[in-house]
């Protein structure tokens, strides 16, 4: 199998290693020192030297059920991999919780938007589906959801349903008209799994990524059961009626053409019904996946899998310090989201944040790639310039020390503008700096204090705005905005 599956073992460890931050961060010389170092962490003293034995009591530590074809003549599988990884990132988040919700409010923006005009239910064969994807047509598009990756029971009871002849829920797809491709909105892990597992057995040393059906223990595949004679197998060994019976199964695939990337956007939210709730910057991730700014934005937050391929080294260096700084924080595509919510203030007047980033997307989407790059060399400057101004509290809450988005926004939006000015001639960086170092640590107290969303997020950027040009003297950017007022508690409240 070719482009579905280019993330390995050795990514999966490196996130799970961010992801708990194991070894102070650096991966693990070989696979054995990876897992003893991961039982540490988990407070574990797995009594076996045995790689699979500490495996299954990390597994179950971290409440994960053990199948057994995570092992296969002595080897760990990438499924094996895959399910850690996902339960890390749980595990990560779990520890943060505590940390508030920024509110969103709801989105309208299906509002006259004709399904019939755009949408296309087809029907198609399993086996016709399988080939698109070995021949590169459909993109599944790995780096996407990778932290869900389904668990190896979960795989096998698609296979299952298949097999009994069961429906299979729709699969969203949008087709990219100037290529023809066809790329996976939601459906993802259905046909990963389908092409999983008839997957053709592997060279010594590849990743095993095919996968076998129930074993006779399971109820339902017992020998005089309808599925009997296909337990314990792989694609390759089933009965000719079995294979016949899943090649032929129905798929089908509501397709999208000529439809706004926003609205999809949108479609696609109301369509996310999972499990798993996806983010916003996850559907975005799905929904804009061929697009240049997109990809300039996700290679930006250091979001690619296998390793990121940078531009140039500031590129790398920015990245670099973005997600260290973020630590765990970065998990959901983190990185990307914050990325994007910077563009979004920086270019946006109102909305929740994840409509203003749509609407960022939106406006700059079919921008030419100079355009594109300048977007990218003004993060990086930003970026490094609002290191240098903010040196006691970037990107970060004053008073815990951790990561805070909205605060981190408000630095780098104001940053982009104060070197308007400076650029301009009309004020110094030094200047700009004296009053950052003086007047933030307060301003932050008072906005913390205060309830948080997004008609807060708007208000408090015009409010630090306009406290630092009014500070140096310069012609204000909101010049009806009274930020002396906002700065005050509401009537009744006393500021703490």
């Amino acid at each position: 199998m070719s482009a579905p599956y280019s993330v390995t073992a050795r990514d999966l460890m490196a996130s799970v290693v961010e992801s708990l931050q194991l070894a102070g961060g650096a991966l693990p010389a070989d696979e054995t020192a990876f897992w003893q170092e991961l039982a540490a962490n988990l407070g574990l003293t797995p009594r076996s030297r045995d790689v699979s034995r500490i495996a299954q009591t990390v597994l179950n530590e971290l409440d994960e059920e053990w199948d057994d074809d995570f092992v296969e003549d002595g080897l760990l599988s990438l499924s094996l991999y895959e399910t850690l990884a996902a339960a890390a990132a749980r595990y990560a988040r779990a520890r943060e919780r505590g940390e508030g919700e920024e509110e969103e409010e709801d989105d309208e923006g299906l509002a006259g938007f004709r399904s019939d005009l755009h949408i296309t239910p087809t029907t198609f064969g399993l086996q016709t589906v399988h080939q698109w994807i070995q021949d590169g047509l459909l993109v599944l598009s790995p780096e996407w959801q990778r932290n869900f990756v389904w668990k190896a029971k979960k795989q096998k009871r698609l296979v299952e349903s298949i097999l009994m002849g069961l429906p299979i829920p729709s699969f969203l797809i949008f087709e990219e008209s100037a290529s023809g491709r066809k790329y996976v909105i939601d459906g993802r892990q259905r046909l990963e799994t389908i092409a999983r597992f008839k997957a053709p057995r592997e060279e010594r040393g590849a990743p095993r990524l095919r996968f076998r059906t129930f074993g006779r223990k399971e109820a339902g595949w017992e020998p005089d059961d309808a599925l009997g004679e296909a337990a314990g197998k792989y694609y390759d060994q089933l009965p000719q009626k079995f294979k016949t019976r899943f090649d032929s199964a129905p798929l089908v695939l509501s397709e999208f053409r000529d439809i706004e990337l926003h609205r999809l956007y949108q479609v696609f939210r109301r369509y996310n019904t999972g499990a798993v709730a996806l983010n916003a910057a996850e559907i975005r991730n799905a929904v804009y996946q061929a697009s240049p700014l997109h990809e300039m934005m996700f290679r930006l937050g250091g979001e690619q899998r296998p390793a990121p391929q940078y531009v140039d080294a500031d590129e790398e260096r920015v990245s670099t310090d973005l997600r260290e700084t973020m630590g765990n924080k970065r998990q959901r595509y983190g990185a990307y989201d914050f990325i994007g919510r910077y563009f979004a203030f920086a270019y946006g007047e109102r909305s929740s944040v994840a409509k203003a980033t749509v609407e960022f997307m939106e406006k700059f989407d079919d921008s030419e790639p100079s355009q594109v790059e300048r977007l990218r060399r003004e993060f990086i400057r930003v970026f490094r310039k609002t290191y240098e101004w903010y040196p006691s509290s970037f990107l970060r809450d004053p008073e815990e020390g951790r990561v805070h988005a909205f605060l981190g926004t408000l630095q780098l939006v104001s940053t982009k503008f104060a070197l308007e000015h400076v650029e301009a001639g009309r004020t110094t960086e030094e200047a700009a700096r004296n009053f950052i170092v003086e007047k933030w640590g307060p301003f932050a107290q008072n906005r913390l204090a205060r309830k948080q969303n997004s008609t807060f997020f708007w208000g408090s950027q015009k409010t630090w705005v306009s406290m630092l040009e009014s500070g140096l003297g310069l012609t204000r950017r909101y010049p009806t905005w009274d930020w002396e007022l906002d700065l005050l508690p509401p009537e009744g409240e006393v500021q703490q």
